[in-house]
């Protein structure tokens, strides 16, 4: 993530999956669990795999200070189809 000057806002920092992760549920906000591991980079360190999502979305929302938002969906396919 990056803001180009105004900062970002953690607390509009959202990653939402219509599916469940890592023994978390579908609809979730799972930003927390995500840590920063250097400027700009975010990674969350599954504990399980994920083995079987025939069509999922996840979605992120980043904003500044400045009230500009990015919102990001990505569709996810894993296991058999």
């Amino acid at each position: 993530m990056h803001d180009y000057g105004s900062g970002l806002d953690p607390k509009r920092f959202s990653v939402v999956a219509d599916f469940t992760i890592d023994g978390v549920k579908a609809g979730t906000n799972l930003a927390p669990k995500f840590k920063e591991t250097s400027q700009g980079v975010w990674e969350w360190k599954f504990s399980q795999p994920v083995t079987d999502v025939k069509s999922g979305t996840v979605t992120v929302t980043v904003a500044d200070r400045q009230g500009n938002e990015t919102k990001v969906r990505h569709s996810i396919h894993v296991g058999a189809k």
